[in-house]
């Protein structure tokens, strides 16, 4: 398995962990909804996460603490603006996976993942 489908993985882990913990707990600001907009912040999730003592993969807060969850969050916002611009083979099908995931929870909305 390639580095960069080990870093999309382990973001659809993360962000998974991120609805969860927002369920969880209040006021967490990991994902913040507007009228026309939604910020899913990453920092946030890791934050809770230790705050609360949720359990985080050490995999998870190496490659948090890489340089990998930049590549593969812009990745995945890219598609996220403009998916019809998609192309197969262009980018791992993964990044649209998580992106498609992400378009259909919040529907008519412009998502982003952020920091």
């Amino acid at each position: 398995m390639d580095i960069q489908t080990k870093e999309l993985i382990q973001l659809w882990n993360l962000l998974e962990l991120g609805f969860e913990l927002n369920l969880k707990y209040a006021d967490t600001g990991i994902i913040n909804e507007g009228d026309k907009g939604v910020v899913i912040n990453v920092i946030a999730i890791a934050e809770t996460a230790e705050q609360w003592n949720e359990p985080i993969e050490p995999k998870q807060v190496d490659w948090f603490e890489g340089v990998g969850i930049v590549g593969v969050v812009n990745l995945v916002n890219d598609y996220m603006n403009d998916p019809t611009n998609y192309k197969r083979g262009s980018v791992n099908s993964l990044v649209k996976l998580i992106g498609d995931k992400l378009l259909q929870t919040y529907k008519g909305k412009q998502i982003e993942i952020d920091f």
